[in-house]
């Protein structure tokens, strides 16, 4: 499965807190371009505006904690090399 931004290889996938496999409707972020990204049918899609709409507040701004601190470390590490 590739990021849909970035096409980077994204083959780690599983819940935060609990280790499952994703399903259809569960969100992620790629770690390498920090892209926000739905799993739907198997594949990574964009999130509509209704699919962001329906989402709870605190969900909503895990997911942008979650893109913040992927471009940080993203940064981190091209700083690095």
């Amino acid at each position: 499965m590739n990021c849909i931004r970035c096409t980077a290889e994204l083959d780690r996938h599983e819940g935060v807190n609990t280790g499952d496999k994703p399903k259809d409707g569960d969100f992620t972020v790629c770690g390498y371009c920090s892209e926000l990204m739905v799993f739907d049918d198997g594949e990574l899609i964009a999130p509509t505006e209704a699919d962001l709409d329906e989402l709870p507040a605190g969900i909503l701004l895990n997911l942008q904690k979650a893109q913040e601190i992927a471009g940080e470390f993203r940064e981190k590490c091209n700083k690095s090399r």
